[in-house]
C-alpha cells in the first residue's frame, strides 16, 4: 500500500480538499464521516491505534491511499516509506492564526489578542508544536524540502477558494484522474460552503464523530476569508508583533 499524503499545517483547508476530492470521485458525502473512510485522517488513526489499512472503497488499480495529515514531513513521519508523493495546501498565517482561535472556541478582543501574541512569539500554535506538527514556517520548509524526492503540488488556500474548478483541476491532474467538466461542477457545489455547514449541522444532529470535530464546540466550517489586518479583532499591538515576527516571512512565501 502507497500513500499520498494530503498535507497543511491546521485551520488551511485540508477539510474543504477532501470535501472536493469526495464530491468529484464518490459524490456529496451524505456525513462527514465519509470523508475519513475515503481519505483517511492519519491523526484519528493513531489517536485510535488503529493502522492504515481503511476498510472503504479502494482506490483504483495501482493508486495509493490519499491521506491528510498535518504532521511536518521529516523522516519519521507515521508510513514515511510508504509516501509515493504529496499535495501542500498553503495558506496565509494570518487566516490561520485567526481559523485556529475559532477552532479553540476563542472570543472576545482579549482572548484573541492573548492567542494572535502567543502565535506571533511561537510562529504557530503552540499545541501543535508539541504533537510534532512544528511552528509554521517550519512546517511549510518541511515539506518544501520533501519536494525533491517526490511528486507534489503545492497549492494555496486563496487559490482553492478564488477558483474552486480550476485548482480541483490542477490537483485532478496531478493523480492522473480523469477530468470530467460535470463532475467538477458538481465537486464545487458538493463542497461550497453552504454544503459543508449543511454537513457540520446534521452531523451534529445526528451525532456523527466525523471530520468536524472541534477542541472549542463552535463551529468548524467558517468563512474562508482572507483578513488584512489583526488590528481591528485583535488591536494594534497583535497586528505590530504579527508583522513583525511574519513579515519577512510572509513576503518570502508570496504574501504581503
Amino acid at each position: 500500500m502507497s500513500v499520498l499524503w494530503l498535507a497543511s499545517y491546521p485551520k488551511s483547508g485540508n477539510t474543504y480538499l477532501r470535501l472536493l476530492l469526495h464530491a468529484y470521485r464518490h459524490g456529496p458525502p451524505e456525513s462527514s464521516a465519509a470523508l475519513e473512510v475515503a481519505f483517511p485522517d492519519l491523526h484519528k488513526l493513531l489517536f485510535t491505534r488503529r493502522r492504515l489499512d481503511p476498510a472503504g472503497p479502494v482506490p483504483g488499480e495501482g493508486e495509493p491511499w490519499l491521506v491528510k495529515t498535518h504532521f511536518r514531513w521529516s523522516p519519521r513521519h507515521p508510513y514515511a516509506a510508504r509516501t509515493v508523493g504529496f499535495v501542500y495546501v498553503l495558506r496565509h498565517p494570518r487566516d490561520v492564526l485567526l481559523s485556529n482561535a475559532r477552532f479553540f472556541g476563542l472570543q472576545g478582543r482579549e482572548a484573541l489578542e492573548a492567542f494572535a501574541q502567543e502565535f506571533a512569539h511561537h510562529l504557530g500554535v503552540p499545541r501543535w508544536r508539541r504533537m510534532g506538527m512544528g511552528t509554521w514556517p517550519g512546517h511549510v520548509a518541511s515539506w518544501l524540502g520533501a519536494a525533491g524526492r517526490w511528486p507534489h503540488l503545492f497549492l494555496r488556500f486563496e487559490e482553492l477558494r478564488r477558483d474552486p474548478a480550476g485548482a480541483l483541476e490542477r490537483i485532478l491532474r496531478f493523480l492522473g484522474w480523469p477530468v470530467e467538466r460535470h463532475r467538477l461542477e458538481r465537486a464545487v457545489a458538493g463542497a461550497s460552503r453552504e454544503a459543508a455547514r449543511a454537513l457540520e449541522r446534521r452531523d451534529r444532529e445526528q451525532g456523527v464523530l466525523g471530520a468536524f470535530g472541534t477542541p472549542g464546540g463552535g463551529p468548524f466550517v467558517g468563512e474562508g476569508a482572507s483578513c488584512s489586518s489583526l488590528a481591528e479583532a485583535a488591536g494594534p499591538g497583535a497586528e505590530a508583533l504579527f508583522q513583525e515576527r511574519f513579515g519577512e516571512l510572509m513576503r518570502l512565501f508570496g504574501y504581503s
